[in-house]
C-alpha cells in the first residue's frame, strides 16, 4: 500500500528462503461495494537481485483471496530466469496488474522466495515488495485528486472518484484532452466496471429476454451494439421492439444467463459439457466474440471421438474458425474417421465439402471413392440417387484407367450407371485437370542448398560435396537433385512441389539475375524469366503464389530495390524499395506480410536493430524497433508466429537502430525466440536454446518439428543436425551429420521443405506423351443425347408423327 513499510531480507544459500505477507484491503480503506462493483486495479511490484559474484533464483506468487482467506479468486506467479554468476548486481523488477478480478476479493497474499546458486555459507540476495492501489502517482491522479496518507483519507478519495464518475459530463469522458491521455484509459476501465454494475440494476434496464420461463432484464442498446440479431429485433417495428420483451424459445435459461454475463463482464464460463450448447446459442444470437472464444475452447479439445461432430457444428452454423480447424483435423485422420459411425451422419453438403478438401491425407483417389460409397450404402434409398453428385469430388485424372474401370464396375453393382468424360492428356495435363494433389499424396523432404565457404568460391573442385541434397530425416535417405550451375549466395524459396533459385554470384565474380525452378513432379530444372536486377546476398521469400526478391548486392553495390514474380503470370514487377538496405536478415513470410528481422545495414556498416515488415497487399514497408542487435539468424514461420533461431546477438544498450558496429564484432548465440504478428517478441512462448551457438544455419519446419542444419559456430563451419518440437524442453541432435567423412564442409545457405509425390503418382505426372485420361463425370444431358444417338429406341417406343387429325 502507499507509504507501507518496505521490508528487506536476504535469501539463504542452502535452501529456499520464503516470506509471506497478507494485506487486508478493508483495513486499508477500501470497502466492499468498491471492490465488488468497481474493482479498481491492484498493481503488484517486487524488486529482487543478487551479488555480483553470486547468482540467485527467485519466485513470486501473489493471490487475491476471499473473506475466508482460503479461496483464491485470482493468482499471479512469476519465475524469471535465474541471475547468473558475474552479474552487474542490479535489481530486477517484477510487476503485475490485477484487473476485472471478480467479486469477493478482500485480501492480497504475497509469497516469494529465493536462494543463491553457489551454495556458499551465509545469506545472499535481497528483496523487497510494495503493493499500491491504482491511485499511485502517474495513474493515481487522473481526476486531479490529492495523494492520500491513510485509510480514512483513502476512503474519502474513492468516494470522490465515484461521485465524479456519476456526474462527469460525457464530453469530458471522451478523452478529448490530448494532454491527459490517461483519462481515456480510465474511461475504458470505468466503462467496463459500469457495465457490471448496470447488469445488477434492473431499474436501469429497458428490455427483457425470456427463456425457459425465466426473465432476464437487460439493456437493448448494449445487445444491439454487439448482436446483429438483437439490432434487427429492436428496430423492426414489431411487438418486441415496442415493449422490449423477447421470447427465446428452446433456449436453456442457464446458457442465456451465461452469455448475458459475458456481454456485461467479458467473462464466459466454459465446461466440456456446456460448450456446444453455448456455441449453438451464441450462433443463434449472432454473438461473434463469444463464438470465437467457444470455437477456440472446442478446438483445444478436439479428438477422434468428437471431430466429426465439431465439423458439423461449424458447418451448420457457418463458423469459419471451428469449421476450418475441424476440417484440417479430419483431413489428417481421414483414414480412421471414414470408418467411424459418425461419418455416416454427415449430410450431403458437409460431406461434399470434406471430400473436396486438399487437406485429406489419402494416398489415392480410390480412398475418396470408398468413403463416398460407404456413405451412400448406409441409406441406399435416399443416398444412391445423389451418389453421382458426391463422386464429383473424386479427382479422376489422378486415377489410372484400371482404377476408373473399377469405380464404374462397383458403382454399377449399386444400380448406378457412371458415365465418365475422357481426354487425351500428358502428365502435366493430368495435374492441371485434377486441380492438384491432396496432402497424403506427397512425401515431405528437406532440401539443403549448400555453398562453399566464401574463400572457396573461386576454387570450386570436384571433391566438394553435393550442392543440393534431398534429405528425409524419417527414413535417413539422401538423394541428389539434378545438377544446376554453382553460384554463391543465391536466393532460395519453395512453393509446394517447386523449389526456386534466384541470382547469386558466379565463379568469375559476375552477378546473376537468373531464376530457376525445380519441379519435383517432373524431377527437372526449368529456367524462368530473369529478374530485372542481378543480385546476390538477397532475401528471397514466397507468399501467396508470388516470389519476392528483396535488397541484396551486385556490381553497383548494396541494393534497396525489390521485385516480385507472379508464378501464374510468369512476370516480374517492381515493388516498394526497402527503407534500409539489409543483408543477412532472418526472413520469413507470415499472414500476407514479409518479415526481415535484424541484419547488416551495408550502407553504414552497422547492424540493424529492428524489423522491416512488408505488406504484400498495400506495397508498403513498416519499421519496428528491437531491444537487441541481431544478424545471421534464421527464421521459420509457424501457425501462430515466427521462430527466430541463433545468429550474432547482443542486448547491450546502444543508440536507436541502425546501431552497433559491423556484426562480426557481435558474439554468436544459441538463443531462440518466438515472434508474433506486428513484430512483437513473445514472452509467453519459450523456445529452448540451441546446444551450441550457431549463425547462418539452415532451418525449416518438417513433420511437426523445426530442423536446424549446418551453420557457423564460433567462426567454424558446423555440420550437425538438430530438431525441436513445440512443447519439448530441449533440442535433439539427429544421429547423422550433414556431411560424410572426407568431404569438404560447406555451410548451409537455405533449407526448405519440399513436397515430393508418391512414386505411383510421380510416374503419372511424368508421362511425356498424351494418353486417354478420365477427367471427370460426363454431363448427364450430353450422355443422354449420346446414348440415344448410339442406341435409338425400338420402333414401338419411338415418337410418331401426328396424324392429320392432330392425334398421336
Amino acid at each position: 500500500m502507499e507509504d507501507a513499510e518496505a521490508q528487506t531480507c536476504f535469501a539463504s544459500s542452502f535452501r529456499w528462503c520464503q516470506k509471506e505477507q497478507v494485506i487486508d484491503l478493508l483495513k486499508e480503506g477500501f470497502w466492499q461495494d468498491l471492490l465488488d462493483t468497481y474493482q479498481p486495479d491492484i498493481v503488484v511490484t517486487d524488486w529482487w537481485g543478487g551479488c555480483q559474484d553470486c547468482g540467485c533464483v527467485y519466485e513470486l506468487s501473489v493471490a487475491l483471496l476471499a473473506a475466508n482467506k482460503r479461496k483464491k479468486i485470482d493468482l499471479f506467479e512469476a519465475k524469471p530466469d535465474p541471475i547468473p554468476n558475474g552479474n552487474d548486481a542490479s535489481y530486477h523488477k517484477v510487476t503485475h496488474t490485477f484487473r476485472r478480478y471478480g467479486r469477493g476479493v478482500r485480501y492480497v497474499r504475497f509469497r516469494h522466495r529465493g536462494k543463491d546458486t553457489r551454495f556458499w555459507a551465509g545469506h545472499y540476495g535481497g528483496s523487497q515488495e510494495i503493493l499500491r492501489g491504482q491511485e499511485e502517482e502517474g495513474r493515481g491522479d487522473p481526476l486531479g485528486q490529492p495523494k492520500t496518507n491513510g485509510p480514512g483519507e483513502r476512503a474519502a478519495f474513492w468516494e470522490s472518484v465515484l461521485q465524479t464518475w456519476a456526474t462527469m459530463d460525457p464530453a469530458e469522458e471522451d478523452g478529448a484532452n490530448d494532454e491527459q491521455p490517461e483519462e481515456a484509459v480510465s474511461l475504458k476501465a470505468c466503462f467496463s466496471q459500469g457495465l457490471k454494475h448496470l447488469h445488477q440494476r434492473p431499474e436501469l434496464c429497458d428490455a427483457t429476454l425470456i427463456a425457459g420461463g425465466k426473465r432476464f432484464p437487460c439493456n437493448r442498446a448494449l445487445l444491439a451494439s454487439i448482436s446483429p440479431y438483437f439490432q434487427a429485433v429492436f428496430t423492426s417495428g414489431f411487438k418486441e421492439s415496442r415493449d422490449g420483451e423477447v421470447l427465446l424459445e428452446d433456449m436453456d435459461p442457464s446458457v442465456l444467463q451465461n452469455l448475458l454475463g459475458y456481454l456485461y463482464s467479458g467473462e464466459l464460463l466454459f465446461s466440456p459439457g456446456s460448450a456446444e450448447d453455448l456455441f449453438i446459442a451464441a450462433s443463434r444470437l449472432q454473438l461473434s466474440p463469444a463464438l470465437t472464444l467457444i470455437s477456440r475452447f472446442l478446438m483445444e479439445r478436439i479428438s477422434l471421438e468428437n471431430c466429426l461432430r465439431f465439423y458439423m457444428l461449424g458447418h451448420d452454423h457457418n463458423q469459419p474458425a471451428l469449421l476450418h480447424g475441424a476440417l484440417r483435423y479430419l483431413g489428417l485422420h481421414f483414414g480412421l474417421l471414414f470408418e467411424h459411425q459418425d461419418f455416416l451422419q454427415l449430410d450431403l453438403r458437409a460431406l461434399t465439402r470434406l471430400l473436396s478438401s486438399d487437406h485429406l491425407v489419402v494416398a489415392s483417389e480410390m480412398d475418396v471413392f470408398r468413403a463416398a460409397q460407404r456413405w451412400a450404402r448406409a441409406e441406399p434409398s435416399k443416398r444412391l440417387p445423389v451418389l453421382e453428385t458426391l463422386l464429383g469430388c473424386v479427382r479422376f485424372p489422378l486415377l489410372t484407367q484400371e482404377e476408373v474401370a473399377q469405380v464404374q464396375a462397383e458403382t454399377e453393382q449399386l444400380g448406378q450407371q457412371l458415365e465418365v468424360h475422357w481426354q487425351d492428356l500428358d502428365g502435366a495435363g493430368r495435374l492441371q485437370m485434377s486441380g492438384g494433389l491432396r496432402q497424403g499424396m506427397y512425401q515431405e523432404k528437406i532440401i539443403c542448398i549448400k555453398v562453399p565457404r566464401l574463400r572457396d568460391i573461386l576454387s570450386v573442385s570436384e571433391d566438394m560435396d553435393c550442392y543440393m541434397e534431398c534429405l528425409n530425416p524419417i527414413t535417413g535417405s539422401r538423394t541428389k537433385l539434378p545438377a544446376l550451375e554453382l553460384v554463391a549466395l543465391p536466393g532460395c524459396s519453395v512453393l509446394d512441389h517447386r523449389v526456386y533459385i534466384s541470382g547469386g554470384k558466379h565463379a568469375d565474380g559476375s552477378y546473376s539475375c537468373a531464376l530457376h525452378e525445380y519441379n519435383s513432379l517432373a524431377d527437372c530444372w526449368t529456367q524462368l524469366p530473369a529478374m530485372s536486377t542481378p543480385r546476390s546476398v538477397h532475401m528471397f521469400l514466397t507468399c501467396k503464389q508470388k516470389l519476392f526478391a528483396l535488397s541484396g548486392w551486385n556490381d553497383a553495390g548494396p541494393l534497396a530495390s525489390a521485385e516480385s514474380f507472379d508464378v501464374a503470370q510468369q512476370v516480374w514487377t517492381s515493388i516498394a524499395s526497402l527503407p534500409i538496405i539489409l543483408r543477412f536478415s532472418a526472413s520469413a513470410p507470415y499472414k500476407n506480410k514479409l518479415y526481415l528481422i535484424g541484419g547488416d545495414a551495408d550502407s553504414d556498416e552497422v547492424v540493424y536493430k529492428g524489423i522491416l515488415i512488408y505488406d504484400t497487399h498495400l506495397d508498403t514497408w513498416a519499421q519496428v524497433p528491437l531491444e537487441f542487435s541481431l544478424h545471421g539468424a534464421v527464421a521459420v514461420p509457424m501457425e501462430a508466429g515466427i521462430c527466430v533461431i541463433g545468429g550474432f546477438f547482443s542486448r547491450k544498450v546502444t543508440q536507436p537502430y541502425p546501431n552497433r558496429r559491423f556484426s562480426q564484432l557481435l558474439p554468436c548465440t544459441s538463443k531462440c525466440f518466438f515472434m508474433q504478428e506486428a513484430g512483437i517478441v513473445s514472452k509467453e512462448v519459450a523456445i529452448p536454446p540451441l546446444p551450441v551457438p550457431l549463425a547462418f544455419a539452415g532451418a525449416t519446419f518438417f513433420q511437426g518439428k523445426i530442423y536446424v542444419i549446418g551453420g557457423v559456430c564460433t567462426s567454424r563451419t558446423h555440420d550437425a543436425i538438430y530438431h525441436w518440437q513445440p512443447g519439448e524442453a530441449a533440442w535433439t541432435q539427429y544421429p547423422e551429420n550433414l556431411t560424410s567423412q572426407g568431404t569438404i564442409v560447406r555451410r548451409v545457405l537455405k533449407c526448405v521443405t519440399l513436397k515430393v509425390p508418391t512414386l505411383k503418382l510421380r510416374a503419372l505426372m511424368q508421362e511425356a506423351s498424351a494418353s486417354r485420361v478420365a477427367v471427370g463425370l460426363a454431363d448427364p444431358q450430353i450422355s443422354l443425347e449420346k446414348n440415344e444417338k448410339d442406341h435409338p429406341p425400338p420402333p414401338d417406343l419411338a415418337p410418331q408423327r401426328p396424324s392429320s387429325g392432330g392425334e398421336l
